[in-house]
């Protein structure tokens, strides 16, 4: 390995640095699996250590495997056979002295589902009511006790329902002769504490321990580490403290903050030198995450050439977000670049909403990461299902999809009862739930049927002539289904519940565009969405994701959306923050904030929207103040400051597009704070299609669409992204779609 050549001083510095513990604080994209790779290379080939004394950690199975296969390159043969994830580490630790702890070698792992499935088993034994203590919820705290490495009464859960949950659990596990993935660090902890012998036999092993991600260590991942590792070891980490961004999974920043203080002496390198973005990106991101008071100072660089300015766009609202991602990806097919090479970042699941149904319209293929598409999400469906069955009960599909959702007590054998006594008598599931037709049940299979009967008839007949998302909004209160989400701590309950509201306000989106605010029409809509074929699955594609889930990729142009106080900060951690809940709440929001920056190589792009429909209700909040430290060299598209340049920037956009409305067109943006300008007249918009001379010969034909079928065109308006026009489509209503993606009859 020529050193000199391939790596920088601060790299190599890193790379030599002969004992004791080192901290690497490796900033974005500056090469930090690179170092880790080369320190361990280093170690075998050059150092002559032992390959079964080096211990290197990371997270995930693929970033281990990344780790392997480059150090094998690098060595040109075998690599340390203990690169492994922690839990993969746990897991051949404890197997090799599985009995002190009074299991067997050949122990069981059990993943989420198996766990979930032994939850409800225990649930079910302690006559626990499952829509007041759900086994999700229930693992999510004894998930929680156990990474803080306290065991059943131990104090790691401190409800009483709760802890006893935990002690049957975990009495169930041992009965298996399993372990759960929280076990296979926390007892592997408790083997290296209860086992001195062992502790001594790998602290000699371990000559080097090497941990990738660093600032991503939860409580029970640390003491693992500090156990193998006394203050002199030679324990190397390496990490980025500005992109600590998963403490809803245990992970605390605290670990990477204080690593000096736990392991005094101990050497500080800093790779600041970036290696994907333009000066322009690194200039913004950095100045962003300087407004963070608990962080190791850095400044990133490029030697990379200048590249375009960061931009940033004051929208309407979310649908005029959506419309600016399809000028982005349309942009990009013009110039014969790759739409895979484009990424939509956002901070919540319910965003991906606005810009998916954007896609579909132009027919721009996209690609949903770390998720799924809005309408397949089961809280969705689930929703859906319940309107269905205002609309038709006599849908056993439905019926039988959400008779326990919130769960309310009807088991599977209840619903096979209930199945076989509509077949018995010739009718659907909805018309067999009287009393006279379920007299062969138990009571109280009997009740909680004629309940759930009596729920849905309720819900009918209050929706009789009401609006769709009306509708929505009563079914997710009255069946207790918002209340549900509400009540829970888990990440992903919140999820849940901001999809839900989400539902509101496309119920609410689809009313205004179509003028048709009927429950029947707003479910003719999903359905057509959800048969759409194509829009996932396509490697030539645009990918929506959110800040969590874009950690350690990069694209070569990035729009980060929404950024609004109450979304990016979350309103959670702005709650937090204020009431002492989680310190750090908000600085770990900015942290996510330079993440999606920091995914971008050439382009940059950031929106925020003046107002945003939440539950079908229009919000107004305040653009993010993690704008407030952008540097001056960022182009404020939105009136935000430098009016007249702004005004002429959406003059062009205006007569270009047709994305954009006249300010009387549109309701006044909120006011502000900080001191920020209102934003000019030309602010953006929604599409009012007008006619002109290239249009005209679309207006009054009969077209046709491979998805929304025959349609009529209305109006036509010439747009940088095309021809675009209105349609009058026979069976999907109204749309604005693009000429190029519908055929003349």
């Amino acid at each position: 390995m020529d050193l000199d050549r391939e790596l920088n001083p601060e790299q190599k510095a890193a790379v030599l640095h002969p004992q004791g513990p080192l901290l690497i604080l490796a900033g974005a994209g500056s090469g930090k699996t690179r170092v880790i790779t080369y320190r361990i290379a280093h170690l075998v080939g050059e150092r002559g250590v032992p390959p079964g004394n080096i211990l290197a950690v990371t997270f995930t199975n693929k970033a281990a495997r990344e780790m392997r296969e480059r150090v094998e390159r690098l060595l040109g043969a075998e690599a340390p056979s203990w690169i492994s994830t922690f839990h993969a580490f746990g897991a051949r630790l404890l197997r090799r002295h599985a009995e002190l702890l009074g299991y067997s070698r050949d122990f069981l792992i059990y993943d989420e589902d198996d766990a979930r499935r032994l939850g409800r088993e225990v649930t079910k034994a302690m006559g626990l009511d499952p829509q007041q203590y759900p086994v999700e919820e229930l693992l999510a705290q004894v998930e929680r006790a156990k990474r803080n490495l306290k065991g059943p009464g131990e104090g790691g859960i401190r409800f009483g329902p709760a802890s006893a949950f935990y002690a049957r659990y975990q009495e169930r596990l041992r009965k298996n002769d399993a372990l759960d993935f929280s076990d296979l660090i926390r007892l592997s902890c408790k083997l290296l504490c209860d086992f001195p012998a062992v502790l001594s036999e790998y602290q000699r092993r371990f000559e080097h321990v090497l941990v990738d991600e660093f600032q991503d260590t939860d409580p029970a991942q640390y003491r693992l580490l500090r156990l193998l590792c006394p203050p002199e070891a030679n324990l190397c980490v390496v990490g980025d403290d500005d992109q600590s961004i998963y403490s809803w999974r245990g992970a605390e920043v605290r670990h990477i903050l204080g690593f000096a203080q736990d392991y005094p002496g101990c050497r500080v390198v800093k790779l600041e030198q970036n290696y994907r973005s333009t000066p322009q990106v690194l200039e913004t991101a950095s100045r962003v995450i300087a407004g963070n008071r608990e962080r190791h100072e850095k400044t990133l660089w490029t030697g990379a050439p200048a590249g375009a300015p960061v931009e940033l766009y004051a929208l309407s609202d979310e649908r005029a977000e959506g419309e600016l991602a399809v000028r982005l990806a349309l942009s990009r097919r013009e110039r014969g670049e790759k739409l895979s090479g484009l990424a939509v970042l956002y901070r919540t699941n319910a965003q991906s909403r606005a810009f998916e149904e954007a896609f579909r319209v132009f027919g721009v293929p996209y690609l949903v990461v770390g998720g799924v598409r809005f309408f397949d999400r089961a809280e969705i469906r689930d929703a859906v299902a319940y309107l269905r069955l205002l609309q038709n009960p006599k849908s056993d599909v439905d019926l039988l999809r959400v008779i326990n959702v919130p769960p309310r007590g009807i088991g599977d054998t209840t619903r096979e009862r209930l199945s076989e006594i509509a077949a018995r008598h010739g009718c659907q599931i909805f018309e067999s739930l009287t009393e006279e037709r379920l007299s062969g049940l138990r009571r109280p299979e009997r009740e909680k049927a004629l309940s759930f009967a009596a729920l849905l008839r309720a819900l009918r007949d209050e929706c009789q002539n009401k609006s769709a998302v009306e509708c929505v909004r009563r079914v997710l209160e009255k069946t207790g289904y918002l209340k549900m989400l509400e009540s829970s701590e888990s990440e992903q309950a919140q999820g849940r519940y901001e999809n839900l509201q989400e539902l509101a306000s496309a119920a609410q989106e689809f009313a205004t565009l179509s003028g048709d605010p009927s429950l029947a029409a707003f479910l003719e809509h999903v359905s057509l969405l959800t048969d759409l074929d194509g829009a996932r699955g396509e490697a030539e594609a645009v990918t929506l994701m959110t800040l969590h889930s874009a950690k350690g990729l990069e694209f070569d142009e990035v729009l980060l959306a929404g950024l609004e106080e109450g979304l990016l900060p979350h309103r959670r951690s702005l709650k937090e923050d204020e009431d002492g809940t989680r310190r750090g709440a908000l600085e770990e929001e900015r942290r996510l904030c330079y993440v999606g920056m920091t995914r971008a190589r050439k382009r940059l792009v950031l929106s925020y929207a003046w107002q945003r429909a939440v539950f079908g209700r229009v919000e107004m909040n305040p653009p993010s103040r993690f704008l407030d430290l952008l540097p001056g060299g960022v182009r404020r598209v939105g009136g935000m400051e430098e009016p007249a340049e702004d005004e002429e920037a959406f003059e062009e956009l205006s007569d270009d597009d047709g994305v954009f409305l006249d300010a009387e067109d549109e309701p006044p943006p909120p006011e502000p704070t900080r001191g920020r300008a209102r934003p000019s007249a030309a602010t953006p918009g929604r599409v009012r299609p007008k006619t002109d001379r290239d249009g005209q010969n679309w207006i009054g034909r009969f077209v046709a669409h491979d998805t929304f079928g025959r349609g009529l065109v209305r109006a036509a308006c010439q747009t940088r992204l095309g021809l675009k026009l209105t349609v009058d489509f026979e069976d999907a209503g109204e749309k604005t779609i693009l000429a190029d993606y519908v055929k003349r009859l």
